[in-house]
């Protein structure tokens, strides 16, 4: 996933080693939590999956076959083959060239390296604390800062629990907690941002007599939450508790 300001795209590059390998690629976007079916184009490039709002394009250098609800290609790569595939929210395929990935990969790995370079933490669980801190950076909203809780939604807090939490929201407590660990690791950057965050929340929640309250969560964006919906079309945990989304919590 390139780390730079050009379309959010997530590029699969496969490169054959030694002997030669079967494989079998499989795509079937389910857009606005399968509650709408995609139209399927295929393109000389690649396919492009169409539902009203939403659309993806996957660039392919192997012939694509539809399916009832995507694509699939089955293909073999052999020793110093490579093949590259690029999944993004476009109208047309955009192949990239063997040397742009290798490229795009040289460069994002770079930035995380340079990144992980600002630690200060010098201690016997560097390797554990630096992983942390990724995933930590990795949960992060990059326009202002914010850190989601986690990246998924509908999951109980405990086995058998009644509740399933959506997760994808900066939870404030969280958030605080995650910008912590990260500022005493030596990331000041981080919690410059969560300042910047904190009083954008405290001043929505202020505009007038300063006594507004602060929500437990946000959107990364800073704006309330989405209504709570149950998604009774998909079979949820154990049959028994379904799919949540949003949430109901108190102001």
């Amino acid at each position: 996933m390139p780390v730079d300001r050009g379309p959010r795209r997530l590029i699969r590059r496969l490169v054959g080693v030694r002997g030669s390998v079967e494989f079998r690629l499989q795509i079937e976007p389910r857009f606005d939590y399968s509650r709408l079916a995609p139209t399927v184009e295929r393109r000389a490039d690649g396919a492009v999956f169409k539902a009203p709002g939403h659309v993806l394009a996957l660039a392919a250098p192997v012939k694509l076959e539809p399916t009832e609800a995507g694509a699939r290609a089955e293909f073999e790569l052999s020793a110093g083959e490579m093949r590259t595939f690029v999944l993004q929210s476009a109208d047309q395929p955009a192949p990239l060239s063997e040397r742009d990935a290798e490229h795009l990969m040289h460069e994002t790995a770079l930035i995380w390296r340079n990144w992980l370079g600002q630690s200060s933490y010098e201690g016997r669980w560097r390797e554990l604390a630096h992983r942390s801190a990724l995933t930590l950076k990795l949960l992060s909203y990059e326009p202002n800062g914010a850190i989601v809780a986690a990246t998924t939604a509908s999951l109980p807090e405990r086995i058998g629990g009644e509740r399933n939490w959506d997760y994808r929201y900066a939870w404030v407590r969280d958030f605080a907690f995650s910008i912590y660990a990260l500022s005493r690791l030596g990331f000041t950057a981080e919690t410059a941002a969560f300042n910047t965050f904190r009083r954008a929340v405290s001043d929505a929640a202020t505009p007038h007599d300063g006594d507004g309250p602060i929500r437990v969560m946000y959107r990364v964006d800073g704006a309330s939450l989405p209504d709570e919906q149950a998604l009774q079309h998909l079979e949820g945990y154990r049959r028994s508790r379904p799919v949540r989304i949003g949430e109901a919590s108190p102001p």
